[in-house]
């Protein structure tokens, strides 16, 4: 009798009690195949533990800022691309002989505007006429394969100006062959509109910017030997980088990850960086050792909080490089 009179009281307390998401307290695992020679881009959604889209590293040169709050254009740095800027306005002038080929030009990897290889910009929201660049003429390098190859020649090529809502553009071969001018419109549902040299197109490389959060990449970098006695420029190099849309992210040692909970949280830590993540987290020693110590928390597009660590650089059955894997809870 007294079991049967305390049973409808428990009932009634428990619907007091909000019931938890398990999802919210669930850890996922992924594992991202950006081969053994890295030539794959992965675009990934930690919301919706899953790849939003994937291509090929080699198949754009350009990527051309897309928002109307600016204007600039960035190298495709998996690719480990770089620019010769030149003294000449003069775009039928004769490059082949490349006397400065040793003042390379990399983009940073930060992301911010002021590193890069090509560094015209136009700052302010443009009227609804023509604005044009200074002239100067650039030499890029499309860049270099795994192997070691080149991807393609040099191409000379000119920023022209720019519309109110697009890039206007010029570029040839060396000798002046297959010269075009185009423009290139931006397109606000994207960071960045991506172009080909070798198709003499615009590619569609980036999703819709509302949909991803972290980039899985090659990318060029500036780092330091082993021994901290010298620094190479221009290494390409395989990590994360950000989705400038909204998402922010910063390094956390100090709690381990097992320990680390919502409110250990510290947003003047956040950063905005493209390379937040980056490719510290792991090293190379004969072969890559991951820092388990090292985890990310992250804000994603939408607000909600993640933390992330990666577990391992090979895949689990080959035993190949090139297949980060990593965990991540949200919080």
């Amino acid at each position: 009798k007294k079991l049967l009179a305390i049973l409808p009281l428990m009932l009634a307390l428990s619907a007091c009690f909000k019931e938890e998401d398990p999802r919210s307290a669930s850890t996922k695992f992924e594992t991202i195949p950006l081969g053994n020679e890295y030539n794959n881009q992965f675009f990934y959604s930690l919301e919706d533990t899953s790849i939003v889209s994937s291509n090929d590293y080699k198949d754009w040169n350009l990527a051309f800022y897309a928002q109307d709050d600016n204007y600039y254009i960035r190298l495709n740095g998996a690719a480990n691309m770089w620019a010769i800027k030149t003294e000449s306005f003069n775009f039928d002038d004769s490059f082949s002989s490349l006397q400065n080929e040793s003042s390379k030009r990399f983009d940073g990897s930060h992301g911010l505007t002021n590193n890069l290889a090509i560094d015209q910009q136009i700052n302010f929201a443009l009227p609804n006429d023509t604005t044009f660049t200074e002239g100067r003429v650039y030499l890029i390098h499309p860049g270099i394969e795994g192997n070691g190859n080149d991807i393609g020649p040099y191409k000379k090529f000119v920023w022209e100006g720019v519309y109110n809502d697009a890039y206007l553009i010029r570029y040839a071969n060396l000798d002046g062959s297959n010269e075009r001018s185009l423009s290139i419109p931006k397109d606000a549902n994207v960071n960045f509109v991506c172009f080909s040299f070798f198709e003499d197109a615009i590619k569609n490389i980036e999703p819709d910017k509302s949909n991803w959060d972290l980039l899985f990449t090659r990318f060029t970098d500036t780092v330091y030997t082993t021994d901290g006695t010298d620094f190479l420029t221009g290494y390409a190099v395989t990590g994360a980088y950000l989705n400038q849309n909204s998402v922010e992210a910063y390094l956390e040692e100090s709690i381990a990850y097992e320990d680390f909970v919502f409110a250990n949280i510290d947003n003047n830590k956040m950063s905005t960086y493209l390379n937040a993540i980056g490719h510290d987290w792991k090293q190379f020693n004969d072969q890559y050792y991951i820092y388990r110590n090292k985890l990310y928390i992250i804000k994603d597009r939408k607000g909600n909080y993640y933390k992330l660590r990666f577990l391992s650089f090979y895949d689990s059955v080959s035993g190949q490089k090139g297949y980060p894997s990593f965990e991540f809870m949200k919080l």
